[in-house]
């Protein structure tokens, strides 16, 4: 005579939770690394800038780099990039900040920040 195998509470637990941890993963929504709205301080080695970009619509965005510390030399540059991956010029401001707005039917993916004419793009 076969004995029925039956799981035990411990193991029906483990499976529960193991379910669970893989429904919630699936329903938080990935987030964009460089996207719109990313705005945050970004440390450079001549000091720090924030970065903010936005949209006011669906095909209007706007970025904008600020000095909030250190003595980067030059001007700070905002520019933006479409959607379909089109890189509007870059806008040099001032030493303090930087602005730019455009208006795109593709639409905006995210906005590009210079801390200085010769350092490195950050998205946001």
């Amino acid at each position: 005579m076969l004995a029925k195998m039956e799981p035990t509470r411990s193991a029906l637990r483990v499976a529960a939770v193991a379910s669970a941890l893989v429904a919630a993963t699936a329903l938080v929504p990935a987030q964009a690394a460089q996207a719109i709205g990313n705005n945050r301080d970004v440390s450079r080695s001549c000091g720090v800038n924030h970065v903010a970009s936005g949209r006011y619509s669906n095909m209007t965005a706007w970025a904008q780099t600020t000095r909030v510390s250190g003595n980067c030399s030059g001007t700070l540059g905002a520019g933006l990039r479409a959607s379909d991956g089109y890189t509007w010029p870059r806008v040099n401001g001032t030493r303090d900040s930087a602005y730019t707005e455009r208006t795109d039917s593709a639409g905006f993916g995210s906005g590009m920040h210079w801390g200085c004419l010769d350092c490195n793009v950050t998205y946001s």
